[in-house]
């Protein structure tokens, strides 16, 4: 499945994010199977999940990554701390430096010359009374309502960074079931496409195990 123009601008930021974090611990360990610590994110602008799934886009070239079991993570952590705890392993291949220097010159160079032209038109908009919207806001805008259930689980992820389990987006629509939650995400990305046009993509991402986000190519103004 090909990217839109807003997934792909975000892809090759995020290829770069993730290279810069397994070079930095590949100069510090200086052995072909790595590992990357919580304490990376912390200090940089990539979030741990689009860490994973940017290294899994990275396997034709030779890169691997095991995930550690998040439970086991998060319970050394709080003993450890962030920066003495490794949340995944990375396999490199020989030529490894090539590639980095390949990939950080190849994306490097795409990605600050989309980002130049399209930084304006993948800015969205929402309002207090459920407005979503792109530029021209006469052409692109989704109205929710202010009171709607669609507007409140939009809101709950734009507080709530990461993925969200459909068990805790719930607790914010009183009343309604997980699965209700569900269908309304489902119905929240077919009229966000609808009103705003296939190029912007998806408006929330699911994945399995995780729950829901904002789709990380998406950046959301709340005026």
């Amino acid at each position: 499945m090909s990217m839109n123009m807003t997934e792909l601008n975000q892809f090759q930021k995020d290829i770069i994010d993730a290279l810069g974090i397994i070079y930095k611990n590949f100069l510090i360990q200086n052995k072909r199977s790595i590992e990357v610590f919580l304490g990376d994110f912390r200090t940089s602008k990539i979030d741990p999940e689009t860490f994973f799934d940017t290294v899994f886009a990275l396997k034709k070239h030779g890169i691997g990554i095991d995930e550690y079991d998040r439970d086991s993570v998060l319970s050394q952590e709080q003993k450890m701390g962030a920066r003495n705890t490794p949340c995944c392993e990375i396999q490199l291949p020989e030529n490894f430096e090539m590639i980095y220097h390949t990939l950080r010159t190849e994306y490097g160079d795409r990605s600050e010359k989309s980002i130049k032209e399209n930084k304006k038109s993948d800015v969205l908009y929402l309002n207090p009374v459920g407005d979503l919207w792109r530029e021209p806001k006469q052409d692109h805008c989704y109205s929710m309502g202010e009171n709607s259930d669609r507007h409140k689980i939009l809101l709950y992820l734009i507080k709530n960074k990461g993925y969200q389990s459909a068990s805790l987006i719930v607790e914010d629509l009183p009343g309604k079931s997980e699965q209700v939650t569900r269908t309304e995400i489902q119905k929240i990305n077919k009229n966000f496409t609808k009103n705003l046009g296939k190029k912007m993509g998806k408006l929330i991402d699911g994945r399995k195990g995780s729950g829901y986000r904002i789709a990380h190519a998406i950046k959301i103004d709340k005026s």
